[in-house]
C-alpha cells in the first residue's frame, strides 16, 4: 500500500515542478535573457526550498492536530468510562452551577432593564425642559 501512495505523491510534485518551470520560463522571457542561467538556478533553488519548508510546516501542523484530537478523545473516553462517579458528578455539578449563575445574571439584567426605563424617562423629561429654552431667551452675562 505504501508503494501505491508514493507514486501518487510524486506525480503531483512533478506536475507542480513542471507548472512552476513553465511559468518561470514565461517570466524570464518577459524580463529578458540578460540575467542568465545563474539567476534561474538560484530562483529555482529558492522556490524549491520555500515549497519544501511550507510542506514541512503543514505536515507538522497536521501531526499536531492529530495528536491534540487523539488526546481530547482519550480524555473524553476516560471521563465517560471512569469508574469513579464522584469525578463525573463533580463536573456535572460545576456545569449546573455555572448554568444557574448565568440564569441569575439574565434575571438580574431583566430587573435592571425594568428599572432603567424609569430613570431614562426622568432624564428625558429634564432634557426636554432644558431644550425648550431658545438662544434668545437665555440670560445675558
Amino acid at each position: 500500500m505504501d508503494n501505491n501512495n508514493e507514486p501518487k505523491e510524486v506525480q503531483p510534485e512533478e506536475l507542480q515542478k513542471s507548472y512552476l518551470l513553465e511559468n518561470f520560463e514565461a517570466i524570464i522571457e518577459q524580463i529578458g535573457e540578460g540575467y542568465g542561467a545563474p539567476l534561474q538556478e538560484e530562483l529555482i533553488r529558492r522556490m524549491e526550498k520555500t515549497v519544501a519548508e511550507f510542506h514541512e510546516d503543514v505536515s507538522d501542523l497536521v501531526v499536531q492536530l492529530k495528536d491534540q484530537s487523539e488526546k481530547r478523545q482519550n480524555t473524553l473516553k476516560q471521563m465517560l468510562n471512569s469508574d469513579d462517579q464522584e469525578i463525573v458528578d463533580e463536573i456535572v455539578d460545576k456545569v449546573v452551577d455555572i448554568a444557574e449563575e448565568r440564569e441569575m445574571s439574565d434575571y438580574e439584567r431583566r430587573l435592571e432593564n425594568m428599572d432603567s426605563p424609569k430613570k431614562d424617562d426622568q432624564d428625558k423629561k429634564g432634557d426636554q425642559q432644558k431644550e425648550k429654552r431658545g438662544f434668545f431667551k437665555r440670560k445675558k452675562k
